[in-house]
């Protein structure tokens, strides 16, 4: 009976599937024949807000929410988004610069100016930034206003950033909309994002420089060690400004997606690292774990960075006694040595074989569908700046924003 019921489940899925995919290509085929009859009819409902079955959504935005890289990417989509990023103009650099010459406002109100004018004050509050690490860091007390300048105004960013998000996230928990679509699945989908995930790490990372900065000590290793991470995380941060252009947008999607498999594959190898690293420390002669000192000098540590370097060849003669010299290393209990030979032959050959085969797999598989999710990156970018305002302006003063929407209504009703 089990088995009975399991290969009806596989053909009732096998059924939906196929299904699935007789409905994309009509609804594929109905973008294409619209977009080609009425392009203004084919924006409006593409774009507007419809009631199906008491589920109540933008047919773009289902689209998006269930990554349907095929609706994102097709041509009467890419041009809906092109008209909101452009307000209706050509995407041009000769138009938007002749535009801005006649009429300055219209285009500094586009989402792409907001947009640009955003990473390039980012890109100078990185620079400053690191202006302040490369100096002496002084007391909080000492700081000259330039110095206090270079480096308050990234914290202050990464907030505002965080803020941001946070009303991107919970916005959908305080919608009052009719719809039988549980607002958790909306709130979980908006946190599937990388750009949230690195934004929340460097808020973290605020908080923990902050906390060790107001210590009164003259030594401040452990606060560059923080804020030179937080900086790097600020740079991952800004590296979205690459998913705007085709070129830079498609190389970009490898780069994402590669790490992505990157991760999963450490988690596997974790595993098996930790078990190795256990093994050496507990047969080693001059293994009594070492507890004192900082946690950062702890010998615990060996678990992890003997085995992983290992992986890349590192032989560590001196620590195991791979050179046979009685007299320069400590004698070493056999079982070690033959473990450490089995863990790098099967590493070198097996492990970074099988994930070099893997992120070949997964090379092709990105290849062939780039431009869809560079088009689907590109379109969160523009639904990201929708009613967003550069350097979040809109958080600090939010009057701000009150006449941005009384624009866009205006702008509508024409």
């Amino acid at each position: 009976m089990a088995s009975h019921a399991e290969l009806k489940d596989k053909n009732l899925a096998k059924s939906l599937d196929e299904h699935s995919k007789t409905f994309k290509i009509r609804a594929l085929n109905m973008m294409d024949t619209l977009f080609q009859t009425d392009k203004k009819v084919a924006f409006n409902i593409m774009d507007s807000l419809e009631t199906v079955w008491k589920i109540q959504a933008t047919p773009i935005a289902f689209a998006y929410e269930f990554q349907m890289y095929d609706v994102i990417a097709h041509p009467s989509t890419v041009a809906l988004m092109n008209k909101k990023w452009y307000r209706g103009m050509v995407p041009s650099w000769k138009q938007l610069f002749t535009k801005a010459l006649k009429n300055p406002c219209f285009v500094f109100d586009m989402r792409c100016s907001h947009f640009v004018l955003h990473y390039i004050l980012f890109g100078i509050t990185l620079m400053m930034y690191s202006y302040f690490l490369l100096t002496d860091v002084k007391p909080l007390r000492n700081l000259s206003a330039k110095d206090a300048i270079c480096e308050m105004t990234l914290y202050l960013w990464t907030t505002l950033d965080f803020i941001n998000d946070v009303i991107s996230v919970f916005g959908t928990l305080c919608r009052k909309v009719e719809t039988r679509r549980h607002k958790k699945r909306k709130f979980f989908s908006r946190l599937n994002d990388m750009w949230k995930l690195f934004g929340l790490i460097c808020f973290c990372l605020v908080i923990f420089t902050f906390s060790v900065r107001w210590k009164k000590s003259t030594k401040f290793r452990m606060v560059k060690r923080i804020a030179a991470l937080l900086l790097l995380f600020s740079y991952l941060r800004y590296m979205r400004v690459f998913a705007l252009r085709k070129f830079t947008g498609i190389s970009f999607m490898f780069l994402k997606y590669m790490l992505y498999n990157l991760l999963k594959f450490l988690i596997v190898v974790a595993f098996l690292i930790i078990g190795v690293g256990v093994f050496y420390e507990a047969l080693r002669d001059n293994s009594g774990m070492d507890m004192s000192g900082k946690w950062y000098e702890w010998s615990l540590w060996n678990i992890l960075f003997h085995p992983f370097y290992q992986l890349f060849g590192e032989m560590f003669e001196d620590k195991f006694g791979f050179d046979g010299n009685p007299d320069k290393n400590p004698k070493t209990d056999w079982s070690v040595k033959m473990v450490a030979a089995v863990f790098m032959m099967v590493g070198n050959l097996l492990v970074i074989s099988l994930i070099t085969a893997f992120f070949t797999t997964t090379y092709d598989e990105v290849l062939a569908k780039s431009e869809k999710m560079w088009q689907y990156e590109r379109y969160q970018i523009i639904m990201d700046f929708q009613d967003r305002i550069f350097a979040n302006l809109d958080i600090v003063f939010p009057i701000f924003k009150c006449i941005r929407k009384c624009k866009k209504r205006r702008y509508k009703s024409v």
